[in-house]
């Protein structure tokens, strides 16, 4: 079966990534990493999830958000590679 998608995964270098974690990011911390909001939604019982974008220059930058989001406690839901994601929903 062929993946209709030919994309490379290079560990070393940039990569576009969609992160979404349970709780609100407030803008100081999503200044810290200059991401973009996708969405905040209701999960039920008063609780949100938050979607960003964040363009990072290698792993260890993606491993330093991770790493905010942690000590903030807010849980990682998922995390997902989207590379054609800016030029695709983002308009300039």
């Amino acid at each position: 079966m062929s993946h209709p998608h030919t994309y490379t995964i290079q560990f070393s270098g940039p990569g576009t990534y969609r992160i979404r974690v349970l709780g609100n990011i407030g803008k100081n911390m999503l200044d810290l990493f200059e991401g973009i909001v996708e969405s905040v939604d209701d999960i039920g019982e008063g609780k949100v999830s938050t979607s960003i974008i964040v363009n990072v220059l290698d792993q260890a930058q993606l491993c330093g958000i991770i790493n905010i989001f942690y000590d903030h406690r807010l849980a990682l839901i998922s995390l997902i590679w989207a590379p054609s994601y800016i030029k695709e929903n983002i308009s300039t």
